[in-house]
This record gives C-alpha cells, structure tokens and sequence, in this order.
C-alpha cells in the first residue's frame, strides 16, 4: 500500500475511535489541570482548591452560625488547625479559599483580595466566585453560588453581613445590591460590586 495510503487509513481509524457512538463529535478529552489534584498545592493554605471545596468550606460556617465580627477569629473547618479567620465578611472569604488566617490581620480585606483573584464578566460568575466591594465606607463581599434558575438573574450567596450580624446563605434577588451596582449587570445604578475569580480556584 502506498505511504499515503496507509497515513490516510490511520487518520480514518482514528478519526472513527474518536466518533464512536457521537454521531461525527469528537470526543473531547478532560484537561487534568481542571482537578485540584493535578496540583502539588492542593488543600495547601494558598493553594489550589475546588470549586465544590469552597463552597462546602463557607458552608460550614454557615452550619455553626459564627455571627459577625472583626476581633473574633476562628477555624471551624476541621483542617488546616493552625490557622483562623476574621468572621467578617472578606475573612469568612479568606477562609472559604483557604488563605492563610494568621496574625494580625487574619485573612485578607475587601481591598486586598483582588490581589489573588481576577476580575471576570457578571455572566462569567460560577461557585466559589465573588462579588467584591472595597469602595465607600461601608465595603462588602459575597460569595456567588449559582444562579436560582440561569445565568444574569437571581443566584444564590453567601455572606457574613454586619448589618444582621450573622451569616447567611440565601437566594438573592435581581434587586440586591442594585443601588451600589454590580459591574456589568445591566440597569444597575453603579458598578461598585466587582465580580472576581480567585485566582488558585480549580473546576473540580
């Protein structure tokens, strides 16, 4: 059989594996650096971490009900013992991404944590995201967990909020935040609630 034959029978065998039972699709292949186990850091205080871990980390709190404060610090996720957080809200999401909780500060702030994260659309937002204010005298953060019923619309959070001086995950509505804005949501009146994506945040 001529050379090119033969290169041209193993493009067709292999095309044929990869279709197999998708009707002409291939078949895609999962990229290993999409897990926290494809890295060294994994589970590591500031090192890489799930999506599902996050959320599952905040949750606890949540569970416990630590309330609200800025000179109370503590663990309450069962690993990591070494180290505590602020329970306020930047340090409840220090915490969720596992940062390092040591003294003085205890987790990093609403201006500090763009420093490890990275500025994505409101669309883009997915789990373990968040929604960060660090402007004006009264600065916020959130963590996104899901749309309620898709994307741009009402989606779930959790937040440790000094004005009801307690943890809290709930559904949010489109209204929330909707006098300070959420940038790139549409008929917001500002922009200050940034959605980010931490930067050591892995699909799984």
């Amino acid at each position: 059989m001529p050379k090119k034959n033969v290169f041209r029978s193993l493009v067709v065998a292999g095309a044929a594996v990869l279709t197999l039972a998708g009707l002409g699709t291939p078949v895609a292949t999962a990229d290993p650096s999409d897990s926290c186990s494809y890295y060294a850091d994994c589970n590591s205080v500031g090192g890489h971490i799930s999506r599902a871990t996050v959320i599952n980390r905040a949750m606890k709190w949540v569970n416990a009900g630590y309330p609200y404060s800025q000179t109370t610090y503590v663990n309450g996720t069962g690993e990591n013992a070494a180290q505590k957080w602020r329970t306020d809200c930047s340090g409840m999401v220090s915490m969720a991404w596992r940062l390092k909780g040591v003294a003085p500060n205890y987790g990093l702030n609403t201006g500090s944590l763009p420093n490890v994260s990275s500025e994505i659309s409101f669309l883009g937002l997915r789990r373990g995201d968040i929604l960060d204010d660090a402007t004006g005298g009264d600065p916020h953060v959130v963590i996104f967990d899901g749309w309620v019923n898709g994307a741009g619309g009402d989606f779930y959070m959790i937040e440790e909020n000094g004005y009801y001086n307690s943890i809290r995950h709930k559904a949010s509505s489109v209204q929330f935040l909707q006098d300070r804005g959420i940038k790139g949501r549409p008929g917001d009146g500002g922009d200050h609630y940034v959605p980010f994506h931490y930067n050591n945040i892995t699909e799984n």
